[in-house]
């Protein structure tokens, strides 16, 4: 998980979330990659009240070493949730 919090201000921030020492039932195999975020948009109550609960915006299968990375754009305030677990 990383997230941007600014109390007044509204920087976003290019980053990378570099996952290191992955188990071992998560190297060198299929794992499924799912990213969930909230933000001033998406899994926002005052944005949108239907669509308040938590939003998985990308699902993907990857395959990592002993690290992975993720690049995303963190806008101000926003949350990013990144979920792996073995594909089956």
């Amino acid at each position: 998980m990383v997230w941007n919090y600014q109390s007044t201000g509204n920087q976003a921030h290019a980053v990378t979330v570099d996952m290191k020492n992955l188990p071992e039932t998560l190297r060198g195999v299929k794992v499924r990659q799912r990213t969930f975020r909230i933000d001033a948009t998406t899994s926002n109550y005052w944005a949108d009240p239907e669509h308040a609960n938590l939003q998985q915006v990308a699902e993907t299968l990857v395959k990592p070493g002993e690290q992975h990375s993720l690049s995303v754009e963190l806008t101000a305030n926003a949350l990013w949730l990144v979920l792996l677990e073995p594909a089956e």
